[in-house]
């Protein structure tokens, strides 16, 4: 019964983790809506091509995540691109979306730097 002792640090920990995803969750959200400030004043939109795409198993409602890379040249010749940008969508979809394909994006006209994938939600779907 000694280890019971170590159940009553739950009361402290758990609370604390909580606390810690909601202020990383708000964060990350707060870095999110500046981008799309940033880049929604003045946009470029332009397909880019996928260069790499990593599937996740899909669910039982045939929804997938993936994650994937795509680049893009903007208005002046100079080539861009993003890593690892995470997408849903629907498992009838994947084979829309190979190893050079194009998808929708948008980036600020004065950095092609800060960009963004334009794919729909599946719940707008």
């Amino acid at each position: 019964m000694e280890y019971l002792h170590y159940l009553k640090y739950l009361v402290y920990i758990f609370p604390l983790g909580m606390v810690l995803a909601i202020v990383q969750s708000s964060i990350r959200n707060k870095k999110e809506g500046a981008l799309k400030q940033i880049i929604d004043s003045d946009p470029v939109y332009i397909d880019a091509r996928v260069t790499r795409i990593v599937p996740g198993t899909p669910t039982a409602n045939g929804i997938v995540c993936v994650q994937m890379d795509y680049e893009f040249v903007d208005e002046k010749g100079r080539s861009f691109g993003n890593k690892n940008v995470e997408a849903t969508l629907k498992t009838m979809e994947l084979y829309d979306y190979n190893v050079g394909a194009s998808v929708p994006v948008s980036y600020c006209r004065h950095d092609p730097e800060k960009n963004k994938l334009l794919l729909p939600t599946i719940l707008s779907a």
